[in-house]
């Protein structure tokens, strides 16, 4: 999937500086910087949204529904 605009999504960048976690379709996705594949790293069922990296870059929160509950 190429994807050139989207309308209110949310991009984080990692404390390293190396890699993207973003918001697209109610999944969040991985990708390095430098471009290429993304990879989703949550299913399609939760409308995840709103990513931000913890301080050492090893978790990602963000915002979610699953079974009628944020």
């Amino acid at each position: 999937m190429k994807v050139t605009e989207a309308t209110n999504m949310v991009v984080a960048l990692s404390p390293h500086g190396n890699t993207l976690a973003f918001d697209l379709l109610g999944r969040i996705w991985l990708m390095p910087v430098s471009g290429g594949p993304s990879q989703p790293i949550t299913d399609s069922l939760g409308n995840a949204r709103q990513p931000a990296w913890s301080s050492d870059g090893k978790k990602i929160t963000f915002q979610g529904y699953w079974q009628g509950n944020w």
